[in-house]
C-alpha cells in the first residue's frame, strides 16, 4: 500500500488520496504521505485527503474521536473532506460491530442530522476543511439540506456525494440533484466492482470492463476499456476514484 500510494503520487501525478477507517489501510497510507512530504516530493497543501467515519461510529460525540484518529494515523494536521460512510446506523456500542439485528439503528433523518452536526464542529476545530455524504440518495439529501427548519439551517452544506457510478450505473436524477445544490458527484467503483462480496452479486450483472460496447470503443480509439469508463465518467461531469496497486494501471487510469 505505501509504495502504490507513492508511487501514484510521485510517478504518476496523483494528487487526490481516497480513504476510509473501513478500509483498514490509514496508517500505511500515512507512512507514505509522511515519506512524500519528508523528501519534498509534494508540499502537504498538494494533496487532496479525504476519509470517511464509519457507520458504528456515525453517533454523537463519536466523530470527532474517529476523525482525530485518522489524523494521527495519516500523520497530517488536517483532512481536506471527510464523508458519512452510510446513510444509516449501527449499535451506539462502537466495539459491537457488527451488532446483531435487534440493535441495528438503520436511517433516520434525525440521526443522520445529529451526526452532521459533529460533521460541521469538525469543520469549526480546522480538523477537515470540507464534509459531505457517501451513498445518499436526492431525497436523503435534499432532507438533510433543510437541517433544522429556519430556526436551524446546516452550518455547513455537503460539499460532496459519493456513490457507485459508471456507464451501467449513471444514476442521472441524483447527477442532477447535486448539480443543482453544487454538490460534486463522485462515482467509486467506476470501473465496475469485481470484488464485491458474493451476497451482493446477481447473475446477469454487467461487467463494465468485459462489455463489448466498451471494449470495442476502446479498440478504435487505441485506449484500455479502464481508461474509456474513466473518461466517461469526466466527460459526464462527475469525479471518479478508481483503485489499484499496479504501477501499470495507475499511470494507465490517470
Amino acid at each position: 500500500m505505501k509504495d502504490a500510494v507513492v508511487h501514484a503520487v510521485e510517478v504518476a501525478g496523483y494528487r487526490h488520496l481516497d480513504l476510509a477507517h473501513a478500509y483498514g489501510n490509514e496508517k500505511e497510507v500515512g507512512e507514505a504521505i509522511k515519506d512524500l512530504l519528508d523528501r519534498k516530493v509534494v508540499e502537504r497543501e498538494e494533496l487532496f485527503i479525504t476519509s470517511k467515519v464509519f457507520v458504528h461510529l456515525c453517533h454523537p460525540g463519536l466523530v470527532i474521536p474517529r476523525i482525530e484518529e485518522s489524523l494521527r494515523d495519516l500523520k497530517t494536521e488536517y483532512l481536506d473532506l471527510v464523508l458519512i460512510h452510510w446513510p444509516y446506523f449501527w449499535s451506539k456500542d462502537p466495539s459491537s460491530f457488527p451488532p446483531p439485528k435487534s440493535e441495528r439503528l438503520g436511517y433516520s433523518p434525525e440521526s443522520y442530522l445529529a451526526v452532521w452536526r459533529d460533521f460541521e464542529d469538525a469543520v469549526a476545530r480546522g480538523l477537515t476543511r470540507h464534509i459531505g455524504c457517501s451513498n445518499m440518495t436526492a431525497k436523503k439529501l435534499a432532507t438533510l439540506l433543510e437541517g433544522g427548519g429556519e430556526d436551524a439551517p446546516l452550518k455547513v452544506q455537503p460539499a460532496v456525494n459519493q456513490v457507485e457510478r459508471h456507464p451501467f450505473l449513471q444514476q442521472p436524477r441524483l447527477k442532477a440533484f447535486c448539480d443543482k445544490h453544487r454538490i460534486i458527484l463522485t462515482g467509486f467503483c467506476p470501473l465496475g466492482s469485481p470484488d464485491r462480496p458474493p451476497r451482493f452479486i446477481n447473475p446477469g450483472d454487467p461487467v463494465p470492463m468485459a462489455d463489448p460496447v466498451i471494449k470495442a470503443i476502446a479498440s478504435r480509439l487505441g485506449r484500455s476499456p479502464a481508461q474509456v469508463l474513466l473518461r466517461w465518467a469526466v466527460q459526464s461531469g462527475a469525479t471518479a476514484v478508481p483503485k489499484s496497486v499496479t504501477p501499470s494501471r495507475i499511470e494507465e487510469n490517470i
